[in-house]
Parts: structure tokens; C-alpha cells; sequence
């Protein structure tokens, strides 16, 4: 039997996901039929968004006024982030 060729995702379509995931309004089987991908990509890519977000977090109050006009735009980011995944529960 031949193998099928392996999809890959962009990091778009796995961010779309993510939030889908992390906004709770389909169950997992449900997304992952949607996709057409396995419920332990979403997982695992949930986790990886959610990572970001933390690392992001942390970025951003370790380098505190050192790169300030760096930092503007990172602290814009993160709260718009932040925004968005408080607004989707």
C-alpha cells in the first residue's frame, strides 16, 4: 500500500486553530473534523500558542525600559493577544 503525502500546515493555520481551540465554542473532535486534522495537533498547538503568549509575558518585564521602542511594540502585541483570548470566554 503507498503512503500518502504528508500535509503541512502553516503557522496561519495552526494559530487559526489554536484559537479556535482556545475560544471553546466547537469541542476538539468537532475542530478536528472541521481541519481535517487529529485532536492531539490541536492540542499540541494550543499549548504551543498559549507558550507564546507566557514567554512573551515574561520577555517583556525582563527587558523592561533597555529597548523601549522594542519593547512598545512587543507590550502592544501581547495585550491586543490578550484582549483577544479574554474576549473569546
Amino acid at each position: 500500500m503507498a503512503k500518502g503525502t504528508r500535509r503541512n500546515h502553516s503557522a496561519a493555520f495552526k494559530a487559526k486553530v489554536a484559537l479556535e481551540a482556545i475560544a471553546c465554542e466547537k469541542t476538539l473532535g468537532e475542530l478536528a473534523q472541521q481541519y481535517e486534522v487529529h485532536p492531539t495537533q490541536i492540542n499540541r498547538e494550543t499549548m504551543n500558542v498559549k507558550e507564546a503568549y507566557e514567554t512573551a509575558n515574561i520577555v517583556l518585564s525582563e527587558v523592561g525600559g533597555r529597548h523601549q521602542s522594542r519593547c512598545r511594540t512587543v507590550e502592544l502585541i501581547v495585550r491586543k493577544f490578550s484582549i483577544f483570548l479574554f474576549s473569546m470566554r
